[in-house]
């Protein structure tokens, strides 16, 4: 990573595309129960009020860069991203985890030809990426 450079690392939480589920009518509402006594700006499940994504839990998150110069950018807005979710979900159903980790994150950072796999698990105290896996041309 340079050490001079003109981008935020911590306003980039955005991730280029997502994964994610449509909660089964039971659980939307436990959702909505749960979302609703929040200010708008935080009736969101994700760290986002974007309305496609804003009741839907992401379960997967995707970021995609041009130059394999970028592989510590891209590692650093995921980390921010994920890091960001996962305090979400503790927020919102901290009573409910009862001392239990958040679920693991599938991560996936495609660069050029190659694709990376990370997972992002939750260790109560920290959250690391317990798998690396590279995968070339894919077929």
């Amino acid at each position: 990573m340079q050490d001079a450079t003109i981008y935020d690392y911590t306003r980039a939480k955005m991730v280029d595309l997502g994964v994610g589920i449509r909660p089964p009518p039971r659980i939307a509402d436990k959702i909505d129960q749960i979302l609703i006594s929040l200010p708008y700006s935080h009736q969101c499940i994700n760290q986002t009020v974007y309305g496609p994504v804003r009741k839907n839990p992401l379960v997967m998150v995707i970021k995609t860069k041009l130059a394999e110069g970028d592989l510590e950018e891209a590692r650093l807005q995921l980390g921010v991203w994920v890091a960001s979710w996962h305090q979400r979900i503790a927020v919102l159903f901290g009573g409910h985890l009862a001392g239990n980790p958040v679920i693991t994150l599938p991560l996936i950072i495609v660069m050029e030809h190659q694709w990376r796999l990370l997972l992002a698990c939750d260790r109560m105290d920290r959250l690391v990426s317990i798998l690396h896996i590279t995968k070339s041309r894919l077929s």
